[in-house]
């Protein structure tokens, strides 16, 4: 199955050729993976699919990452609970969860500099030496 770039295991449960649930992992496959795009088709819902396609995930990163590897996820709502229940943990106050969506900061940005004289910020480089 062909996956988006920096996939490192993607998965889609079918029935009757309809995806009733997916899900993904991201990652450098080194030290950092990201669960993301976990998903069950509200029709197949309370039936333990969100269950079965988390216990995979976690039974492939412990088959294949490394020992010192961070595994992370963001979870929506109260679905921290199930995730709980395969070995995650909510992180605060040791570790904040950050993000930003690209698109509200580049409107953001936008603003700001339509309404003032500044320059925007310059492009930075920088040069790495062995």
């Amino acid at each position: 199955m062909a996956g988006l770039p920096s996939t490192v295991y993607p998965m889609v449960i079918r029935r009757n050729r309809d995806a009733a649930g997916m899900e993904r992992i991201v990652g450098d496959v080194g030290l950092f993976f990201k669960l993301v795009d976990i998903a069950v088709h509200p029709a197949h819902q309370g039936r333990g699919l969100g269950k079965a396609i988390v216990a995979s995930l976690v039974d492939c990163l412990d088959a294949s990452a490394p020992k010192g590897a961070h595994v992370s996820l963001m979870a929506d709502s109260e679905a921290h609970r199930l995730y709980a229940q395969h070995g995650f943990a909510l992180t605060a106050p040791r570790w904040v969860g950050m993000a930003f969506c690209r698109l509200e900061r580049l409107k953001l940005r936008a603003n700001r500099f339509d309404q003032s004289e500044d320059m925007p910020p310059q492009r930075l480089s920088f040069a790495i030496e062995a």
